[in-house]
């Protein structure tokens, strides 16, 4: 809106009532939550009568009984009838009296709503049962009525017929079974048509039952007791016994009834039909049994007509009976009013139009007066079922009733007309900007309110916009731009207005370039297991380059990239480990947010086959099966069909399958052959160029074959002569398949060469190959046999008969002169022996001779031996001579030799001693990256499995390795450490890192791996902190990574701590990545502090979880050296090499008790030279030491104190800081607190820094620099990581609050020291005040009064 014209706007909607959009806009009532319009109630019960409405002012709601309002304080309401908070009726112990209709009024400035009318009907069920029980005799065939003259009941009963038996009355409730011959009209009369004997139950009554669905009870009419006399049916002439009125009438929508009940024996076949010959609409016509009714459904006005009913009896005429149906309907809306909401001045129409048969009356209700008993209006007239309103004031906001009603109902409405002054909004935002493709369309959004509807008119520029086929206008007022172009960019406004304001939308609209496919996904075929890729690449806009988007879609359904097995970057798609299931198409979406575009593309896998099937045992004939099977080609999985292989299993191997037969893809139906005495069943698999698929179901039935011989004797017949004394005879086992028949077993025969006899054995375990047989010889010749058999018989042909040999033994010869011919090998680990041989008589060999044996070991290991088998073919030099390598270095060495023919070895020659020199280890056992980072790697590897002499270390190197060339080697400094961190890497870039374990000889093989360092924008691993050691002053933290492919390791590493509840996080020293412990120092005891770890690299960071600790009760004064270390360290012996050394100059030498103490230099500081003894929580003697201008110090004074340390920091750190001490006496700001003698010892303030050259200046009581003076001595603070302030001779003036304030550009940091004298016990014990010490009384009065006077203009200012 227009800032000028805000003023009279203002005033209009003042003058006027306008309403804005923070108003609450006024409405008159709605009733919004009506009753159903009937309800039965049984007396007594409670009843709840719903009624909810809104409104602007929130209406009042009250109730109407019979068009009364209710009053519940009479007589018979009060207490009983009530409304609740929510303006539910509530009905207590309901009476008769509640009965009537109920109508829920709703009432505000604006108007009354009522609802429709509720009607309450006492439901009543009438007694009217008598004890007299009717009886009845019945002939067979003959027809029968049984009146049942129900009692009155409301609502109507439902009318049943019950068997009751005089015997039990407690059995379940037993009725009768209506069907073509029993049938009951709609009055509940009960009709035999034609009596049949198994339809009689002569022992019960027949009771005729009404059931009161709402008051649920039944009562009772008439009962019978039926009698049926002896004899065959007798035949009955047709006759009608029932029907409905000729005359019905049916309601649209519900269901009619009509019944003719036609009597005879042989029972009369009932049919249905219209007059005028038209067929019947059976989807919603239904039969009873025997067709005695018809109930025609869902009525509509074309089922008005003439039905006819028409029984028919074989030898007599039929009988028909017409039924005229007129169809009419209860009243439904044409037109349902709606609520109106307009705008002063204009017109308003409330359309109520309704139809029905008869026709409805309108009756029309404003406010819930009728519109007949009001005042006309000018502006009102009703035209064909319409309200007409024109020119509507405020005034005209009603509530409008309309009631349209025949003989069969009624609808009701309840709308309003609301009538409202509302300035011109548009409900969207000021400005916004429309990016469209060129050649899309552009739809512009201009939501509005206001009352009346406000004018609307957009622009382009200046040009106002019509509906041009360029440009479309709707009416809620957006506006379509068409097919865009460039030229159609640029400034449009939508403008809105009415007589109570004016307001605009402005948009920018920019025209894009469309999106396009620059290259698209091709189809894919892979196998399964295998990758499949897909490639797309698009391009856009340049303005929306970095807007572009890849989606993948599988099958219209978009790809889950937390899926392990999908990976995307940028428009690649990776499938890992494809499997059949990723046959699909997949959809490259790209997209820059304002247009998208598509490419697709079919992945294919290839999958081995599915599974056979209906497998089937065709023919089963002794040796042979055939089987036959069928195959779906749609399994293929899209690979060439290559085989079928048959498989079988047996009863002795159940479970486990074999290959039997294979054919071709084109065969469905295979012959195999078969062994006797087996049960086999047979199962299929297919082949295609993948591999072999899922096997079928087995068959269902068994193939059994007879038994027979076995097919041949067992092979692989020979002895083994590894046991003395013992013929060993092996052979192959026969499977079961191949036993043939029942009571298998071998026979084994044996025959020593040179004698004649045989001798047998018989071996009944089938499944074991071998067979010792004692003998009293040892390595003799035998002829060996083994024959297989079963209860049929042996297999036709003869055993084959094999030569072989009884066990061997320890031979008794061994060789003799073990020599080491030559030395000059021991430096390889090669050592060259000589011996004497021996004869190779079988007899003394006790077997075959293979050769000798080199045994040696380490001196004093004799259990450990090692072994060298030196065959008589291949020994280097001759039978007796041979060169062993591979000896273990650095080694004490003892070795024989020994003759050995193929199980035993003799006894051991004469044993030589040497030693081998040191050589090179063998290679670490493991190497592992155990952290990565963007530029560096952490590795750690294992010991080498030998030595090979004493390990001094190892040595680390690393190249860079890529697809094009590799990088020059790059070795680190020797460690003896077995981890080590590389640095200075590039990102995302593959090396190979070696690891050579080193001796005095030199390095041995290396181990190697290739890794990969992280991409620079990985996120950076949060560390973990493992564990917290705290002491009285100080704490060591652990802490850990846990390795993740998501995440980098960091290259540095930083503690940070602070006491709980302060602010500011105290740093520790920054440690690279290869440390993970650090030690912070002087802190203070019995107290809790926070800790945290913060990972450090190329200016990101990741920060672990707070962890609080307590320290521990101070237990004694510490010396900085023997309890502080060295700064804060890493807990690592092995790492402190990598320490910042940090010079200490600390003043003191001595204990008390005079007992000297050794002493260590430091460095001269500005004439001072400072000692530091090593020992804690012990009196000091403090010498003060001034150097001349020859360089040779002198004692200056003597004192005795305790030191007081502020611990520092490595030059690492990047700001400065202060570590408080740990003191006996400090304030409760957190002052230390030291008290002297005056005139005495000298008062050494010592301030560490923490911060690598940091500045330090001297403040006393704030007001002036500290200088050196006659009395004062300031240490140089320029170069040193120690700044100490000296009083030689504490004086009265020299009480007072010292700081020291550390600097390195900002901020800075202090530290306050309380200094306080007392008297020397010398001095006079006197009231007299020194010139100081007025000069101080007089600066006190004067500070307090001013605190007087500040603290009195404060409470002043306040009051």
């Amino acid at each position: 809106m227009e800032t000028g014209r805000a003023w009279p706007m203002l005033f209009l909607m003042l003058h006027w009532g306008v309403h804005t959009a923070a108003d609450e806009l006024p409405l008159p009532p709605v009733v919004t939550n009506m009753s159903p319009k009937k309800r039965y109630f049984v007396e007594g019960e409670r009843l709840k009568l719903p009624c909810e409405a809104q409104g602007q002012p929130i209406p009042v709601l009250y109730w109407l009984k019979s068009g009364v309002n209710i009053d519940y304080n009479s007589d018979i309401n009060k207490g009983r009838v009530v409304v609740t908070k929510s303006n539910t009726l509530v009905i207590h112990d309901a009476q008769a009296t509640d009965a009537g209709y109920y109508q829920c009024s709703a009432e505000n400035i604006h108007g009354i709503s009522l609802s429709n009318k509720y009607e309450l009907i006492e439901a009543k069920a009438e007694s009217g049962r008598t004890s007299q029980v009717r009886a009845r005799r019945l002939v067979p065939g003959r027809s029968l009525k049984l009146r049942c003259n129900p009692p009155r009941s409301v609502p109507n009963a439902r009318i049943v017929w019950s068997y009751q038996y005089d015997y039990d009355y407690e059995e379940e409730q037993e009725f009768v079974e209506l069907s073509e011959t029993v049938v009951t009209d709609y009055e509940g009369d009960l009709y035999f048509v034609s009596v049949r004997e198994d339809e009689i139950k002569g022992d019960a009554e027949y009771v005729c039952v009404a059931y009161n669905q709402i008051t649920r009870s039944m009562t009772y009419g008439n009962s019978f007791r039926l009698k049926l006399q002896g004899g065959k049916p007798v035949d009955e002439s047709m006759s009608l016994m029932w029907q409905t009125p000729s005359a019905m009438l049916g309601l649209q929508g519900k269901t009619l009834k009509m019944m003719c009940i036609f009597a005879g024996n042989p029972r009369p076949k009932v049919s249905w039909s219209r007059a005028d010959g038209s067929m019947l609409n059976l989807t919603r016509s239904k039969f009873g049994p025997g067709n005695h009714e018809i109930r025609i459904e869902e009525l509509e006005e074309a089922d008005t007509g003439v039905y006819m009913c028409t029984g028919s009896q074989q030898g007599t005429r039929p009988l028909t009976r017409t039924f005229t149906v007129d169809v009419e309907a209860a009243p439904t809306w044409v037109t349902e009013p709606k609520d109106v909401t307009a705008g002063e001045g204009e017109d308003v129409v409330i359309d109520c139009r309704a139809t029905g048969t008869p026709s409805p009356h309108i009756e029309w209700l404003i406010n819930g007066i009728p519109l007949r008993e009001r005042e006309p209006k000018e502006n009102q007239r009703i035209t064909e079922g319409k309200l007409v309103l024109t020119d509507v004031r405020r005034t005209d906001t009603m509530v409008i009733q309309c009631n349209a009603s025949n003989i069969h109902g009624y609808v009701w409405s309840d709308t309003y007309i609301n009538i409202l002054a509302i300035p011109a909004v548009i409900n969207e935002p000021d400005h916004a900007d429309v990016k469209v493709i060129r050649g899309g369309r552009a739809l512009l959004h201009c939501h509005h309110t206001g009352h009346p509807v406000p004018d609307l008119v957009w622009f382009k520029g200046e040009k106002k916009l019509y509906a041009d086929g360029r440009y479309e206008l709707f009416e809620n007022g957006s506006l379509l731009i068409g097919k865009a172009m460039m030229r159609d960019g640029g400034l449009f406004k939508c403008f809105v207005r009415n007589k109570y304001g004016e307001d605009n939308s402005k948009y920018t609209v920019i025209i894009r370039d469309p999106t396009r496919i620059v290259h698209g996904p091709k189809d894919v075929s892979v196998r399964t297991g295998q990758d499949a890729v897909m490639e797309c690449k698009a391009a856009t806009d340049p303005a929306e380059v970095n807007n572009l988007r890849y989606e993948w879609k599988k099958d219209n359904t978009t790809l889950d990239f937390t899926n392990p097995q999908l990976k995307r970057q940028n428009g690649r798609l990776v499938i890992t480990k494809v499997a059949l299931a990723d046959t699909a198409v997949y959809k490259c979406v790209a997209t820059n947010g304002i247009d998208s575009v598509v490419a697709t593309a079919r992945l294919l896998v290839q999958a081995p086959p599915g599974e056979p099937s209906k497998v089937t045992l065709l023919r089963c004939d002794g040796d042979s099966a055939t089987i036959a099977w069928k195959f779906n080609t749609s399994l293929t999985n899209h690979s060439p069909l290559k085989r079928f292989f048959v498989e079988y299993s047996t009863d002795y191997d159940p479970g486990n399958w074999y290959k039997m037969k294979t054919v071709g893809a084109n065969k469905r139906q295979a012959k195999v052959e078969l062994s006797p005495f087996g049960s086999y069943t047979f199962r299929v698999k297919a082949v295609n160029e993948i591999g072999p698929g899922l096997p079928s179901a087995p068959t269902m039935n068994m193939c059994e074959t007879p038994e027979n011989r076995p097919p041949f004797h067992p092979k692989k017949v020979h002895t083994v002569t590894d046991t003395t004394n013992v013929l060993a005879v092996e052979w192959e086992p026969m499977p079961p398949i191949q036993h043939n028949g029942p009571g298998f077993h071998y026979v084994v025969m044996i025959s020593k060469v040179g004698d004649n006899t045989v001798q047998s054995f018989i071996r009944n375990d089938s499944f074991k190959g071998r067979f010792d047989i004692p003998v009293d010889d040892v390595y003799q010749p035998y002829t060996v046999t083994v024959k297989a058999a079963n209860r049929v018989g042996e297999p036709p042909q003869l055993a084959t008969s094999h030569m072989g040999y009884s066990g061997e033994g320890v031979p008794l010869v061994f060789p003799e002169n073990l020599t080491l011919s030559d030395s000059s090998r021991l430096g390889e680990g090669q050592a060259e022996f000589s011996w004497e041989g021996v004869e190779d008589d079988p007899d003394l060999i006790r077997g075959m001779l293979r050769g000798y044996m080199i045994r040696y070991w380490k001196s004093g290991d004799p259990d450990n031996v090692f072994e060298t088998l030196i065959p008589l073919e291949s020994t280097e030099i001759s039978g007796t001579q041979t060169v062993v390598r591979n000896l273990p270095m650095y080694s004490d060495l003892q070795a024989d030799v020994t003759v050995v023919n193929t199980h035993f070895k003799s006894i051991g020659s004469n044993v030589v001693n040497f030693s081998t020199p040191e050589g090179v280890p063998d290679p670490p056992q493991y190497i592992n990256v155990l952290h990565r980072g963007a530029i560096h790697f952490l590795v750690d590897w294992g010991r080498p499995e030998n030595t090979n002499g004493i390990l001094t270390g190892y040595k680390v190197g690393y190249r860079l390795m890529n697809s094009t060339h590799t990088g020059d080697m790059m070795v680190l400094p020797e460690t003896t450490r077995r981890r080590s961190f590389i640095k200075d890497l590039q990102p995302n870039t593959e090396y190979r890192v070696y690891v050579w374990a080193l001796t005095m000889k030199g390095p041995g093989d290396p181990i190697y791996m290739d890794a990969k360092t992280a991409q620079k924008n990985t996120a950076i691993t949060k560390p973990q902190i493992l564990d917290i050691e705290p002491k009285d002053r100080a704490v060591e933290i652990t802490w850990v990574l846990k390795n993740s492919s998501n995440t980098r390791a960091a290259a540095y590493y930083l503690l940070q701590h602070k006491l709980l509840g302060t602010d500011v996080w105290t740093r520790g020293a920054k440690v690279e990545g290869n440390r993970f412990s650090q030690s912070v120092y002087g802190l203070h005891p019995q107290s809790t502090y926070q800790v945290r770890v913060v990972a450090l690299d190329s200016g990101q960071r990741a920060v672990s979880d707070t962890e609080l600790f307590n320290t521990a009760e101070r237990e004694h004064e510490y010396d900085y050296e023997t309890d502080y270390g060295s700064g804060n360290g890493t807990g690592d012996d092995e790492d402190m090499a990598t320490q910042d050394t940090v010079t200490r100059n600390i003043v003191f030498v001595t204990e008390s008790t005079q007992r000297k103490t050794p002493m260590q230099s430091t460095t001269p500081m500005q004439g001072l030279s400072t000692e530091r003894a090593q020992t804690t929580d012990k009196e000091y003697t403090t010498t003060m030491m001034y150097a001349s201008e020859t360089g040779s110090p002198s004692t200056s004074s003597v004192s005795t104190t305790k030191v007081v340390d502020i611990d520092i920091g490595s030059k690492d750190s990047t700001e400065p800081g202060i570590v408080l001490p740990d003191v006996t006496d400090v304030s409760e700001s957190g002052d230390i607190i030291y008290t002297v003698v005056r005139n005495e010892a000298p008062l050494d303030l010592i301030c560490r820094m923490k911060g690598y050259r940091s500045r330090v200046k001297w403040y006393k009581d704030d007001v002036s620099v500290l200088r050196s003076s006659d009395n004062i001595i300031m240490v140089d603070h320029h170069r040193l990581t120690d700044a100490r302030l000296i009083i030689l001779k504490p004086r009265v003036g020299d009480a007072g609050m010292y700081k020291c304030v550390v600097q390195r550009n900002n901020p800075s940091k202090g530290q306050f020291f309380q200094v306080t004298l007392k008297k020397d016990a010398k001095e006079e014990k006197s009231c007299a005040v020194s010139g100081n010490d007025a000069s101080r009384i007089q600066w006190n009065i004067i500070v307090c009064v001013l605190c007087l006077v500040f603290r009195s203009l404060t409470l002043f200012v306040s009051s």
